[in-house]
């Protein structure tokens, strides 16, 4: 059961709003990774967990926003693959290699996160603004 409140999580649309608000609680999370590599173990497993919680919930929110202008979260993975070609860029000599793949992620999700959604219903279901609130999801 508990399973099926999350894909619907998942499955539905995000405004911009919750695009950035999302992003920073993930950047929160993602800063606390690091101060957590010492040896207490208590502050370690919280580390982990934040790390977790960026992992899951990062890429699930690029996807809802994905779909609130009509593209499958499936392109989320654009700027993972593209990135993925610079060690392969600079084997061939170009000097971006060192730039271009963080170049390439800050342009797609500062275009994610700009490009304004469909007013009307998609593929992907009613815009936000329509939907119930997301907190309601998980009663």
């Amino acid at each position: 059961m508990g399973n099926s409140k999350f894909l619907r999580f998942a499955a539905g649309r995000s405004d911009r709003r919750q695009y950035w608000a999302c992003l920073l609680i993930v950047a929160f999370a993602l800063w606390n990774v690091p101060r957590g590599m010492g040896n207490d173990p208590v502050i370690l497993g919280l580390s982990l967990v934040s790390l977790g919680f960026a992992l899951v919930v990062w890429p699930l929110t690029v996807a809802r926003r994905l779909h609130d202008f009509g593209r499958t979260g499936w392109w989320f993975l654009a700027p993972v693959a593209v990135g993925s070609l610079a060690p392969f860029a600079a084997r061939l000599g170009v000097q971006a290699s060192d730039w271009l793949a963080p170049a390439i992620n800050l342009s797609f999700h500062l275009l994610v996160g700009i490009v304004p959604g469909d007013e009307k219903d998609n593929r992907f279901g009613p815009p936000p603004s329509l939907q119930r609130a997301d907190l309601e999801t998980f009663d």
